[in-house]
């Protein structure tokens, strides 16, 4: 990918592979502001639903969903309570359309 510099070449290319062989494994992508994750996400992103694969782009905040493509808030993706209690659990019922999307998400960025 030659937008990418080396490091996110590299973690693209880690992340890639990973989704393509159905891996299951979790990432964590640390950087500072400006130091191009959100780019990185939205390359993965593209690259992957290219190739037929679900993708779901989550953040934590508003804002920061507004930086991904189709991207949307944690809380409203996964219907998790905005107060948390000992008993809280997500709004997502068995066999709904949203439960079917997140099971057959290939990857969650």
């Amino acid at each position: 990918i030659p937008c990418l510099n080396v490091e996110q070449c590299n973690v693209y290319n880690v992340i890639y592979d990973s989704v393509q062989r159905q891996a299951g494994i979790t990432f964590f992508v640390h950087g500072s502001g400006g130091t191009g994750k959100s780019f990185l996400y939205n390359t993965l992103c593209c690259a992957l639903c290219g190739q037929g694969k679900v993708v779901l782009c989550v953040a934590l905040s508003g804002i920061a969903s507004l930086l991904l493509i189709c991207g949307c808030t944690a809380h409203s993706c996964f219907k998790i309570p905005l107060q948390l209690f000992e008993n809280s659990t997500c709004g997502i019922s068995k066999g709904t359309l949203l439960a079917q999307l997140i099971q057959a998400a290939d990857a969650i960025i």
